[in-house]
Parts: structure tokens; sequence; C-alpha cells
């Protein structure tokens, strides 16, 4: 673990900005609620967490514990511009995590996901993990052909598996990516 603590890498994106990619500090608690902060409503409504509140981002960060939840930051200058976590499953899962991804509007489109989310498979490689899994909104094709770009695979289609706080229904859509299958990346 202390191998992936110490993880760097700039990339640079189709925008030409220069882009350090690491895992979250301490330090991070204020750029990453900032993050959340610059987000649209729309944004919100699909992730897990209720990520625009403080304390959220507080108790994220109160014990920040690589063994069970792994967050990659991309930094551009003085602010965090995207973020990705690998969530470790334990027990008959322990094989396996689940990766989420959160982009600043202003970083969309433009590759920055592709290296997070390419971050995280490096890592999960070096990890020994099996298995990447993402759960996606069925109707958001676009990051479904993203992720399948990526090499992930769709397993299955869950219907009405997630409900939002206002009780509006989505199916969802499950992808893996199998290390033990893909090329080998360089750490």
């Amino acid at each position: 673990m202390e191998r992936v603590k110490q993880f760097r890498e700039f990339v640079t994106l189709s925008n030409y900005k220069k882009v350090l990619i690491r895992p979250t500090i301490e330090k991070d608690r204020d750029l990453i609620y900032d993050l959340f902060q610059r987000a649209d409503e729309s944004d919100m409504i699909f992730l897990k967490d209720k990520v625009k509140t403080r304390e959220t981002v507080d108790r994220w960060y109160e014990k920040i514990d690589f063994s069970k939840v792994l967050p990659i930051v991309a930094q551009y200058e003085n602010k965090i511009i995207g973020n990705t976590t690998l969530h470790f499953m334990t027990k008959s899962k322990r094989h396996m995590a689940e990766i989420r991804i959160f982009l600043d509007k202003d970083f969309r489109g433009i590759g920055l996901g592709s290296y997070l989310v390419k971050s995280q498979i490096k890592i999960g490689r070096e990890l020994n993990l099996k298995s990447i899994i993402a759960e996606i909104i069925s109707e958001h094709y676009k990051l479904i052909k993203s992720f399948r770009t990526l090499g992930f695979s769709r397993k299955c289609d869950l219907e009405d598996y997630f409900m939002t706080n206002e009780g509006e229904m989505f199916d969802v859509t499950i992808m893996m990516y199998d290390l033990k299958e893909q090329e080998d990346f360089e750490f």
C-alpha cells in the first residue's frame, strides 16, 4: 500500500493542460469540498453520498483508510478537478473493488476521466485485485461507451436498481474490468 500512496502521474489533457493525478491527502479536504460546490444539482442526482455537505467531506477525511477506499484526485493548479475512488469489497468479494468517478464540469470530455480510470486500473493491478466494477445509469450511453473503450465489459442491466432522493427509478448497467485478462500497464 505504501507504493500506492506514492503514486504520481502527470498527464496532458486534450486541451493541453497538464494535470497531476495522485492519491488524496488530508490537505485536500477543502479542495474536494470546493469541487463538489462547483457542481450543478443535476450532477448530484446519481451520486451515492450527499457530497455538497461539509459533514460528508469531513467524514471522508477524518480517517482516510486506503485499505477500504482509495481516493485518487486530479489537480490542476490549485484546484481539485476530478476525483475517483476504489471501494474495496470484503469477504467473498475481496478480489474486487467498485470504481466511482466525478469530474469538474469544465474538465469533462477532454480525457481526464479516462486518465483517472486508467490510474485506478494500474493501482488495482498493483494491489492484486481481479476485477473492477462500475455501476452506470443505463441511459448514460456516452459513459458506458467510454468505459467499454477502456476495456470494461457490460455484464448485466438491473431494472429500477437506483432510486434518487425524489423517488425516481433508473436502470443500472454493471460493467466489469477483468484485471487478470487485460494488457498490463506499467506502474
